[in-house]
């Protein structure tokens, strides 16, 4: 025969050449792994089929799909060199920001700077806006921080520090800023509770709701403080321009004509307090006369009528002259 012949064909080859011809076109499984000769690449290699999983980087098709490349570790169709991380199949796409990855495969993303304005987000005031950078000049009116410095005004034409919708005048930095006003019909710089409140540039033009010339206006708000009365800015004597919040003097009240018995508040601290102590007299041990304090027969209160003694009779048994007379507490 010639070198076609059966007989120069080795045994195993011989073995499936008669195998083919006694099945006819019947098809064959070499390697028994399931999968006939027409559709195994590889019918010598149980472990090469159509179903068999590719492992990257052996050198060997293992899955029969030439699209699955054996050097591409995530199987995302970019081979070694082309893929920037191998191992994982998101990458490249799109940038995530913050996240400490090359997510599109491109260094000059920067993974800290979403705005690209070469500031990384540690230092940026705003990483979304390119026009929000550290040393930028300010610009006036355009709703944006473009230095990254809260104290530069975005609204202050005049550069007085004052935001425009507060500055009476955003033109004139000699022109401030816009006050509450709180009603203060004594004059004497605090609002009585529930008092009339307006906005204004300045104090605002004298009310005719008070029954007093010296009726005017105060910025400082009219406020029962949580240690109330001690830190009180409410007036609780608005007709009385000596009354109000932290009052120290003491002074005579005869010109307000109060009535007997009437008790007010004049340091607004929710008591009044006597300046002149009660009256006392006694005798002393050399029976030469009595000792005495002149002042009020028994307590009076803060802008009350009471009796007053002003000298003692008797030598060792003393009593209040009873020359008395009625006299007005001070008051604070």
């Amino acid at each position: 025969m010639g070198s076609g012949s059966l007989v120069d064909m080795g045994r195993p080859s011989l073995i499936a050449a008669l195998l083919l011809l006694a099945c006819g076109d019947h098809p064959v499984d070499f390697d028994g792994d399931g999968y006939f000769s027409h559709q195994d690449c590889n019918d010598k290699d149980p472990n090469v089929n159509v179903m068999a999983p590719e492992i990257p980087f052996d050198g060997i098709d293992n899955d029969c799909n030439g699209w699955t490349f054996d050097d591409d570790g995530d199987q995302d169709g970019l081979r070694q060199g082309e893929d920037c991380n191998d191992a994982d199949a998101s990458i490249p796409g799109p940038e995530v920001y913050y996240n400490d990855e090359d997510d599109d495969c491109d260094p000059s993303t920067d993974d800290d700077d979403q705005d690209a304005d070469g500031v990384p987000v540690d230092q940026d005031c705003d990483d979304t806006d390119p026009n929000a950078v550290p040393g930028n000049t300010e610009i006036v009116g355009d709703g944006i921080d473009n230095d990254c410095d809260p104290s530069t005004l975005d609204g202050d034409l005049d550069g007085d520090g004052i935001d425009g919708s507060m500055d009476c005048d955003d033109t004139d930095p000699t022109v401030g800023l816009v006050e509450v006003w709180f009603l203060d019909c004594d004059g004497d710089g605090f609002a009585g509770e529930g008092a009339q409140s307006t906005t204004s540039c300045g104090e605002p033009p004298p009310l005719v709701d008070c029954p007093f010339d010296e009726a005017g206006w105060t910025t400082v708000e009219p406020v029962d403080a949580p240690n109330w009365p001690t830190n009180t800015t409410t007036d609780c004597g608005d007709f009385e321009p000596r009354a109000f919040p932290g009052q120290t003097d003491f002074f005579p009240v005869q010109s307000l004509a109060l009535p007997p018995g009437l008790r007010f508040d004049y340091d607004c601290n929710a008591d009044t307090e006597a300046e002149t102590p009660v009256f006392q007299c006694q005798g002393n041990s050399a029976a030469t006369g009595c000792v005495f304090l002149a002042g009020f027969v028994t307590t009076t209160q803060c802008g009350a009528f009471g009796e007053y003694a002003d000298d003692c009779i008797g030598t060792i048994q003393c009593d209040p002259d009873p020359a008395t007379s009625q006299v007005l507490q001070a008051c604070r």
